[in-house]
């Protein structure tokens, strides 16, 4: 190697950091002109009062205190906010973040390794590997997984404190370790495992194993404390929030059938990064012998070989150890969500892919038994084609019908996709393909309530209020806490004659989502037209304290007065209405004209 390479200067080693950054952002940069995504990009960001008030005193209170998405992650909503702060609720803020995070890590991955190891080119290789790897593409490209690309950088800060605490150890630089983990976890709960991963440094690259197990591990008791905590609160909150499969939905057995492929399949899209999707569907025990045994060979040849070969050297240890253990959490276990595995839960584990392999062959190179020729061009052969996948695999998260189009060609019973490519079609108004995705959902989940809810919804949009009357009733059976489900509930029943059926639904709508102001006028509208205009008026006026330039609100409430008589506070409507909808205030207006009694036509409802 040359002497440039073996004894790098400090100024080398900041510009190889900065140059594995540019990498990771020019592979990843065509994101930024991407859109949101119809999947939790709606919980957190497009349909988040909260969010897009910017930074406030109470928004930075909501991000400590909010359980939404099932998730308990202050610094990722801080994050979203400070987005918002500066560029308003635009797509390509949110996505320029996301990579610059990335980038940054990056940077971190050849820090933290050069740093503890000072071995300067299988750092790079690990670098450049996780920079340009297509697995990492779901946590860059998707806005929600926000949360993912910023605990990871908060992660490996900690994790470079703690290599610089251990040959300068001092109060600050402890410190400095306690407060990059926990803010880890304050981003994301994966980071639980943290202090294991320390203490596989310890043992390689830091070679520490002459202070003792018991000191090692005492020192990383606070570590321990604040992962014990983050673990049961993530439980209870992911509980809560209906994030937590069942033990009759998922057994154990099946759960550790799943663990044991998914191990394998995470290997093997390392290796062979192909049919990449946004979502893979669980077996549920559908998984054959045949299907399990090449993971189980994978899992006990690698780590048998790394085990005795950690004499001659540690790191393919270290990076399996890396691998097998950071994937604990989200290697389905304890079943969150309903996916097999997700491309972004290799983001962290595959560092030590990485590492097993690049500093593995370094130690063949040492010892003669490799040419160093022969690895740089394998290494470079792998980054170009990891890029290039990369490069193509990016557009494909461009928006929310591209991205599942593209994963239900690749997985047809991926239900999370047809019902996300429903709600697609029917916020675009293309009804027949939404119903047609919705139906396609239920066939795969049959008593999934938000396919029947979108069912319903799609329906009445083509004016069928018959038929989706049925399939509101069956959603709102299945699952008593949909408020839009409700809504439309009443809609249909108001469209066929069934108005005190159809207050009824409105008004559960409302119990369920104090701040539903869709649904607070159409209860308005309903109640108008029975003739409770005291509670008519209530209605309306509650909207607009939820949505001041809600039109319809504000029509509801002014036809309302007119029908109680109290001409000038109607009049007093008619301006601000025409100015967020000059429509909507002819009607109005039309009814000032008229008698009071003329008010009482009914006006459009109103769908989510």
């Amino acid at each position: 190697m040359p002497p440039w390479l073996s004894s790098p200067s400090p100024r080398l080693v900041l510009a190889t950091a900065l140059v594995v950054a540019a990498l990771a952002a020019g592979v990843h940069g065509r994101a930024v002109g991407h859109d949101f995504v119809g999947w939790d990009d709606d919980i957190y960001v497009t349909d988040n009062r909260q969010l897009a008030q910017g930074l406030t005193a109470a928004t930075v209170r909501y991000a400590f205190t909010s359980t939404d998405a099932a998730n308990w992650h202050p610094l990722t909503w801080l994050s979203y906010l400070i987005d918002v702060q500066w560029a308003g609720v635009s797509p390509w803020a949110f996505h320029a973040t996301n990579v610059a995070l990335h980038a940054v890590n990056a940077a971190l991955v050849f820090l933290l390794l050069w740093t503890a190891s000072a071995a300067f080119a299988p750092s790079l290789v690990v670098a450049v590997f996780f920079a340009v790897h297509p697995l990492h593409v779901e946590s860059v490209a998707w806005i929600s997984e926000r949360k993912n690309v910023l605990s990871t950088a908060f992660w490996l800060a900690g994790m470079l404190a703690y290599v610089r605490w251990t040959r300068r150890p001092s109060w600050r630089g402890y410190a400095l370790m306690l407060c990059g983990i926990a803010a880890a976890l304050l981003a994301k709960p994966m980071a639980v495992t943290a202090p294991f991963v320390l203490l596989l440094l310890d043992y390689w690259p830091l070679d520490r194993l002459d202070r003792g197990w018991r000191r090692l591990v005492g020192e990383k008791l606070p570590l321990f404390a604040m992962v014990a905590g983050m673990s049961a609160l993530t439980v209870v909150v992911q509980r809560s929030g209906g994030a937590v499969g069942t033990t009759e939905a998922y057994p154990l057995a099946v759960r550790l059938e799943n663990a044991v492929w998914a191990y394998g399949q995470y290997l093997a899209k390392a290796i062979w990064p192909s049919r990449l999707a946004a979502f893979y569907p669980h077996a549920q025990g559908g998984l054959t012998p045949l299907d399990l045994l090449p993971a189980i060979a994978a899992l006990l040849v690698i780590s048998a070989v790394v085990v005795l070969a950690r004499h001659a050297t540690r790191a393919p240890l270290v990076g399996w150890c890396w691998y097998l253990g950071t994937l604990v959490p989200v290697i389905g276990l304890v079943q969150v969500g309903s996916q097999s595995m997700a491309d972004r839960y290799a983001y962290v584990p595959l560092i030590g892919v990485f590492i097993a392999v690049s500093f593995g062959a370094a130690q063949l190179i040492q010892r003669g038994v490799l040419r160093a020729d022969l690895a740089a061009a394998v290494a470079l052969t792998f980054a170009l084609a990891f890029g290039m996948r990369t490069w193509r695999q990016i557009p494909i998260w461009h928006d929310t019908v591209t991205l599942f189009t593209h994963t239900t060609r690749l997985e047809p019973r991926a239900w999370v996709a047809h019902y996300n490519l429903g709600n697609a079609y029917a916020k675009a108004g293309r009804f027949d393909e939404a119903i047609r995705r919705y139906r396609r959902t239920l066939e795969v989940v049959p008593s999934y309530a938000r396919a029947y809810a979108g069912l319903g919804d799609s329906l009445l949009g083509q004016q069928r209020p018959a038929e989706a009357l049925p399939m509101l009733e069956r959603a709102v059976q299945l699952n008593p806490s949909l408020a839009d489900a409700y809504n439309n509930l009443g809609i249909a029943r108001l469209s066929l004659g069934q108005r005190p059926e159809g207050v009824d639904a409105f008004r559960r709508a409302v119990a369920l989502e104090p701040d539903f102001a869709t649904a607070y006028v159409n209860l308005a509208m309903a109640l108008r037209n029975q003739g409770d205009l005291a509670a008519a008026l209530a209605a309306a006026t509650r909207a607009l304290e939820v949505d001041p330039r809600h039109g319809l609100a504000q029509l509801q409430r002014g036809l309302t007065l007119v029908a109680l008589g109290r001409i000038d506070e109607a009049r007093a409507a008619v301006e601000p209405l025409r100015a967020v909808a000059p429509e909507l205030a002819a009607q109005l207006s039309g009814a000032l004209s008229a008698s009071p009694a003329a008010a009482r036509g009914d006006a459009d409802s109103a769908r989510p």
